[in-house]
This record gives C-alpha cells, structure tokens and sequence, in this order.
C-alpha cells in the first residue's frame, strides 16, 4: 500500500511511519519539522520512506508538494499538542489553524487522491473530565476544556462527516498515553509525556516530580501503538467511526518509578508538587482507563507489552539511540 503519514517526524508519527514501513508498505512522512539527524537515526533501518515538508495549516499545500500521485491510506497524526495554558495563550490561532484546519486540507487531499482509508490520530483529550467509575467507552459524552482537546473532538467529528459525505472509509482512534523511543520535545510538542521527563532526570540522577505516586494512566507502549493503527490502515472494513486503542489498565505512578530505580537506583521523588507544578499530562482528575473492547472484538488484537517489558526495551533504546542524538 502507498500510505502518507502527517506529523511523521513527531513522536507517535514517527513510530507509526516507521511500522507500516517495516510491514512492507511505501510511506510518505509530512511534516513541518525538517529531517534532522535525530529523525534520520531512528529511520535508518527504514531508508525507504520519504519525506515531504510543509505547513499543513495551509489550503491546498498537499497538492502542491505531493503531485498527483495517488494513495491507497492516510494516517493523520500532525498536531500541535498545547500540553500547557501558557502555550495555548499565546499559540491559540496556531493551534486551531494546525489541529483542526490541517485536518480540513488532509482530508481533502486524501479524497482528491482516491484514498480508501483515512485514519485519524486522536486523544482521550477529546474526552475531557467525565464523571466515570468504570472504563470509558466510545459512547460517553465528551467534555474537552482544553483547545488540544477541543480541537481533537472538532477533528473527529469533521472526518466521520467527510466519511458520509465523500464515501471514505475513516475512523479515529484515541490512543492511551504512549511511552517509548523516539520521543522529544519539539516546537509542536511543548512538554514532553512524564516517563520521558522521569527518565531524562533519572539518568542524571535528578529527583523527581512525581506528585503522588497512586496517580495512574494507561500508559501504552508506542510500538503496541503503531502497530494498532497499522493494523486499522490494513483492515479490510471499518465497522465504527471511532475506536480506543490502549492496554485498558492502569498503571501507577509508582510502578513507573519502580521501574526506573530498578534501572538508576534510589531515585528521589517530590510528591507533594502543587498541581500546577506537575507534568499536564498527569495533572488534574484521574479518569478510568479507555474501555478498549471495540478495538479488540473488531481487529483481534489487544496491546501486550508490560510495563516492565515495555521499560526494558526503552532503557535498550536509551542507551543505545537517545544518548548519541540528545
């Protein structure tokens, strides 16, 4: 399959490219970053994708830097994460240009190309803070505050409209929180996901600004991630519009920082940090895990690496890649 994946040099872009391209698919990477040494190291085992830049915010760019050449899929994952209420101050036409205008010029460009399946890139920003007790579904009813999440739900809800209206076969996934290579912060990611900040300060033997370690996520290991999408690229239908993709289980802080001190040593934590001084994406109310038995039932596959599992092959990735590039 020919397959275009937007925002491919970011982090989980980046990995889903680098999966389809493994699987035996062409992939064409977009992206506003440029190719650095940073990308080109962690593609090598993958020379044959290409790659393409341009700001994506703008109406038919697409079609001005790609050609005419058609595609069979496009995985959307290009956005401005907004992860903090000072970036979103003063990025706020930014981000909505990016996250929801961008989404506009993909999805045409994937209609005008003859792309049979779009596959877009959510969150569960785009759900906000529900009141849940048990794993959240599908089918709950969003509350998103922030614009990253705002601009999630928008962009969810435009490709399932674009799907009736032009016959695509779309669908959004939310994907729980990754973790794993190939992460950095870059001008599209302001704050990077808490195990990579724990990690970067565990290596140099820093404390670290936990907060309280019974605060839990469903941390979900990148690679589990991309291939999950890839496998909803390669289906042959799509029997919903939206999907969770994640393990479905909670991990708590604590057992990331088990891991870590399994690896550094003793590692100090700070767990009295006041709110506002915690990484975004553990701040605030806790929330029940994705329900993820759609993606199950539907694709027959369910994410299986373990947090220790998951921990090991980073650290391996770490010491190996990380350490050279910075």
């Amino acid at each position: 399959m020919d397959v275009l994946v937007t925002g491919g040099r970011g982090f989980v872009g980046l990995n889903i490219a680098q999966q389809l391209a493994l699987t035996g698919n062409n992939v064409w990477i977009v992206d506003r970053s440029p190719v650095d040494g940073w990308v080109a190291e962690f593609l090598s085992a993958t020379p044959s994708i290409q790659h393409l830049s341009t700001d994506l915010a703008r109406t038919g760019v697409l079609r001005e830097v790609f050609g005419e050449h058609a595609l069979d899929a496009v995985v959307h994952a290009a956005v401005v994460t907004a992860t903090t209420e000072s970036v979103e101050r003063e990025q706020a036409r930014d981000i909505v240009d990016s996250n929801v205008g961008a989404t506009v010029e993909v999805l045409d460009f994937a209609v005008a190309c003859g792309a049979e399946r779009f596959i877009y890139v959510s969150s569960p920003s785009a759900i906000g803070d529900v009141d849940a007790t048990e794993a959240v579904a599908e089918d709950v009813s969003p509350r998103p505050t922030s614009l990253y999440g705002i601009t999630k739900l928008a962009s969810e809800q435009i490709v399932a409209r674009w799907a009736d209206l032009y016959g695509l076969s779309a669908a959004s996934v939310r994907i729980a929180q990754p973790y794993g290579p190939g992460e950095r912060a870059t001008s599209s990611r302001a704050r990077t996901s808490p195990i990579w900040e724990w990690l970067t300060l565990a290596a140099n033997e820093e404390q670290l600004p936990t907060g309280p370690l019974d605060r839990a996520r469903d941390w979900t290991y990148v690679d589990d991630t991309a291939e999950g999408i890839a496998r909803m690229v390669s289906a042959g239908s799509l029997n919903h519009r939206l999907y969770h993709l994640g393990t479905g289980v909670d991990v708590t802080v604590g057992d990331v920082v088990e891991q870590l001190r399994d690896r550094f040593g003793d590692i100090g934590c700070d767990t009295t940090l006041a709110e506002s001084d915690l990484n975004p994406n553990i701040a605030g109310p806790g929330r029940p895990p994705l329900d993820v038995g759609r993606f199950a039932r539907e694709f027959g596959w369910h994410p299986s690496t373990t947090l220790p599992e998951g921990m090991s092959r980073y650290f391996t990735w770490w010491d190996q890649f990380a350490s050279r590039i910075g």
